[in-house]
């Protein structure tokens, strides 16, 4: 592991595919470089404001709603690219937050995206009891993997 942050990346690292797991390293990388610069509290969302070392004038904000453990970030890097952006990354160490939340782990990049579709073409198939066999693994591999703390 190459950042501070070993939980995070440790955990990108076993859920995610070769590829993208080094892109979301790389944004885990960035987050040295990221100041909260002010911290609100309204109801269940606290909102952050971030800006970059270097940079005082450029100022993201990240949402987190603490009812749901969902984090937002204005830059919209995970809508756009899948990942969670050093934003978001930031403020999750900010706010002590020692897991990936599963809301910001894109089925699509992770390695298990091809065994869920590998069960779809069982269970269109009708067989049910491979179709069981591989909806029981995936199942244990998501709780070994998402649910890490």
């Amino acid at each position: 592991m190459t950042t501070a942050l070993e939980k995070y990346e440790v955990q990108a690292s076993n859920v995610y595919t070769r590829n993208k797991f080094f892109d979301v390293q790389k944004e885990i990388e960035k987050v040295a470089a990221i100041n909260v610069i002010d911290r609100s509290d309204v109801g269940n969302v606290v909102t952050m404001r971030l800006n970059k070392f270097g940079s005082p004038d450029s100022v993201n904000n990240v949402h987190l709603h603490k009812d749901n453990g969902n984090l937002v970030c204005d830059c919209r890097l995970f809508e756009s690219c899948g990942i969670p952006c050093s934003h978001i990354f930031s403020a999750m160490k900010h706010e002590q937050v020692e897991s990936i939340p599963a809301s910001l782990i894109c089925k699509r990049w992770t390695k298990f995206a091809k065994v869920d579709h590998i069960s779809v073409v069982y269970a269109e198939e009708g067989d049910t009891s491979k179709k069981d066999l591989l909806r029981d693994k995936v199942n244990l591999r998501r709780k070994g993997n998402i649910m890490k703390k």
